[in-house]
């Protein structure tokens, strides 16, 4: 191999697909949308799931408050008005 070790490679994958989440968070899937059918809903629902996922890598800039806003609209976006409501009361 070139010179890379086991734990590099580890390393490398781990970062890649801490990498993949990240844009996940945000991607608008609008292909997923026209071509396989998923909701707008769904798309929202994945997307705070992907955004959650990024969180706990450590690869958000603020942790769990930095993402308290775009969280709660992912749920609202994703016709979960409760959670929503419930995730924003951690602000105070």
């Amino acid at each position: 191999m070139l010179g890379i070790n086991t734990h590099s490679l580890t390393c490398i994958t781990a970062l890649t697909h801490s990498l993949a989440i990240c844009i996940r968070s945000s991607d608008p899937r609008e292909k997923d949308i026209s071509e396989k059918g998923i909701s707008p809903a769904q798309i929202s629902l994945d997307q705070a799931a992907h955004l959650m996922d990024a969180v706990a890598l450590g690869h958000v800039q603020g942790g769990w408050n930095g993402i308290i806003e775009p969280l709660a609209k992912k749920y609202r976006d994703g016709g979960h008005i409760e959670i929503a409501a419930f995730i924003q009361t951690q602000l105070s």
